[in-house]
């Protein structure tokens, strides 16, 4: 994978949000990939919560992963794969 800001590629966005309380670490994450016309085609909220920020980060990379595992698997995403250069739905 490659990073661009070429027209014609989609993006995916994240936004992060942390915070602690009662000996928690949370970590929430909004994750959209949009298509080269901007629009949502995948959108994702997901979060973590665990004694320490390392621990939180590793949480959510793994829920990350296994979200794109399952976009690239058409999972819920119609036919899409994102390994190939044909992105059909």
């Amino acid at each position: 994978m490659q990073q661009t800001n070429q027209p014609g590629f989609y993006t995916i966005e994240n936004k992060i949000f942390e915070s602690q309380a009662n000996g928690q670490f949370h970590i929430g994450l909004e994750m959209n990939i949009k298509d080269c016309q901007h629009q949502i085609i995948f959108s994702k909220q997901l979060s973590a919560d665990q004694d320490d920020r390392g621990a939180a980060i590793e949480r959510i990379k793994a829920q990350v992963f296994k979200q794109m595992r399952n976009y690239q698997q058409g999972v819920g995403a119609g036919t899409s794969d994102i390994n190939s250069d044909n992105i059909e739905f």
